[in-house]
């Protein structure tokens, strides 16, 4: 019987080997060169990160004036984009304004989305086609509209003051979108469209006399939390409230939960003047009360103390045991 099983046990051990040579090799390292970068992960990285990876390259495409690259990636990112409004019953997922990524059909949020569609129509603005531009512009429009909270959505003043310029240019009436576009412009006089215009230019923002941050939202995602590798790991839904209040795309919509009713609020903002007064400006910030801190006898005992230690440690440990397997996979690959 013994000699029956060595085929079989030889059999396992060469169809195993074939599994273990035929792994999908491991996308490069990153260089920090995002011309790079991008090819190879669009070429050999997870599926669902590929579009964000082409917005990179197509915007940084852009700005080293290489215009044919980003055309190509910005035309492949729209037709995917095409897709996201279909049958997929993921789509909704997909337009959110934030949702975790790996559950996303199509990587984006809406103002990704909408930036990419801007930028393809300055593309067709610079070749003369003024028409497809403002095709863009208007499904930038329409992405920055398709919200969860419509309260917010549709409020973007760069695709609409675009979209009636390149009406005017065109022959016809853009005071529509004009009038959108100043109507969100909270307070700024936009500057008049003039058809006989024939450039567009776009810059950054310079020095101010005023600090262009005015306000800053942190979560306390530390205190009384007691994260562990091992024992007590982060989770997805520990960030769940983080997620909710975050609001990506609405930022004018955030509401702090700490107050003075509430002073056990995790998320709350400092304004310029209070970052400004601490001490060294430090942005080493915390407000709640640390039950460990402030009550000594809330204290696990020492043993417990120890063991946690030698918990994270040996968790560390595994982790780069994996790591240090990896490598040599690759080495041997």
């Amino acid at each position: 019987m013994k000699l029956l099983w060595q085929p079989v046990l030889l059999a396992l051990a060469a169809s195993l080997a074939g599994c273990a040579t035929s792994r999908k090799p491991a996308v490069p390292p990153l260089t920090g060169d995002i011309l790079v970068d991008a090819p190879r992960a669009i070429a050999s990285g997870p599926a669902r990160d590929r579009l964000i990876w082409q917005y990179r390259l197509a915007a940084a495409a852009m700005r080293q004036g290489k215009f044919d690259l980003a055309k190509q990636n910005l035309d492949e990112v729209l037709l995917t984009l095409g897709g996201i409004y279909g049958k997929d019953p993921d789509a909704k997922k997909a337009r959110s304004y934030f949702r975790a990524e790996a559950r996303k059909t199509f990587i984006g949020e809406p103002y990704e989305r909408s930036m990419a569609y801007i930028y393809r129509g300055i593309l067709y603005w610079m070749d003369g086609e003024r028409d497809n531009a403002r095709a863009c512009f208007r499904s930038a429009e329409f992405e920055d509209s398709d919200a969860a909270l419509q309260e917010y959505a549709g409020d973007w003043v760069l695709p609409d003051y675009l979209d009636g310029l390149a009406t005017a240019k065109l022959g016809g009436d853009g005071s529509d979108a004009f009038q959108r576009a100043q109507a969100n412009a909270k307070g700024i006089k936009l500057p008049p469209a003039r058809p006989e215009a024939n450039v567009l230019f776009f810059e950054k923002k310079g020095a101010s006399e005023t600090p262009w941050t005015k306000k800053l939202w942190i979560y306390d995602l530390r205190t009384n939390k007691h994260f562990t590798l091992k024992t007590n790991p982060l989770r997805r839904a520990d960030l769940d409230e983080f997620v909710a209040l975050y609001k990506a795309s609405n930022r004018h919509g955030r509401q702090a939960t700490w107050g003075i009713e509430n002073p056990d609020g995790r998320w709350r903002a400092y304004s310029y003047d209070e970052l400004i007064a601490r001490d060294k400006t430090s942005l080493d910030i915390f407000w709640l009360k640390d039950d460990a801190l402030a009550d000594s006898d809330n204290l696990p005992p020492p043993g417990v103390i120890a063991q946690e230690i030698v918990d994270d440690l040996e968790a560390a440990l595994d982790h780069f045991r994996l790591i240090a397997g990896d490598l040599q996979e690759q080495a041997i690959v």
